[in-house]
């Protein structure tokens, strides 16, 4: 199993950078005890079949992922989301896209942790693909709040390229005073 939802996370984007997506968009929004998910792609999408055979763990066309002999991330985002008593939808269209999105609680005992969001999108703004990722993370509580986007080809705009060593620890310190922003908040309002 996946040790957080960031595990769960990068495994979704990876499947819409390995779709051909050009435009990926994340949305990571928590209040309270509620964590909402949505990766939406303008990848290759998929048919209705293709959609029930993605959820099936046990099920592998040998293309998509020619250089995995599985692809669980969504099998087991369907079982994370069922024992927490989340939702779970995946929509998709051949040609057009994919939208997968869910919502936990948080609070829930079966719950995992978030993980390394700063980490995470480090990872992902840095994989190798011509691929726009644009993440939105906003956190609220108690009346407070806080949010921020990222893009990634804002990053490159400034720092030319996010494959060297120095350049992703920029990233990283980047990420990291957003997620500072949003657990001063998430502190401050318990």
């Amino acid at each position: 199993m996946h040790a957080s939802i960031c595990d769960l996370l990068a495994d979704i984007v990876q499947n819409s950078i390995e779709a051909d997506a050009s435009l990926i968009r994340i949305s990571f929004i928590q209040t309270d005890d509620k964590l909402s998910v949505k990766v939406l792609d303008d990848g290759k999408g998929m048919d209705e079949l293709q959609q029930i055979r993605a959820l099936d763990p046990f099920y592998t066309d040998g293309h998509k992922h020619a250089a995995r002999k599985v692809g669980l991330g969504l099998p087991f985002l369907k079982q994370m989301v069922d024992m927490t008593d989340g939702t779970c939808t995946l929509r998709s269209e051949r040609g057009k896209g994919t939208d997968v999105s869910f919502t936990i609680d948080l609070s829930h005992i079966d719950a995992p942790p978030v993980g390394d969001i700063a980490m995470t999108l480090t990872g992902l703004f840095s994989y190798p693909s011509d691929s726009e990722i644009i993440f939105r993370r906003a956190f609220s509580r108690g009346g407070e709040g806080d949010e921020y986007e990222v893009e990634k080809s804002g990053l490159l705009d400034v720092l030319g390229e996010l494959n060297t060593v120095g350049n992703l620890l920029l990233v990283k310190e980047y990420m990291q005073s957003q997620e500072a922003a949003i657990e001063e908040v998430h502190h401050r309002v318990r």
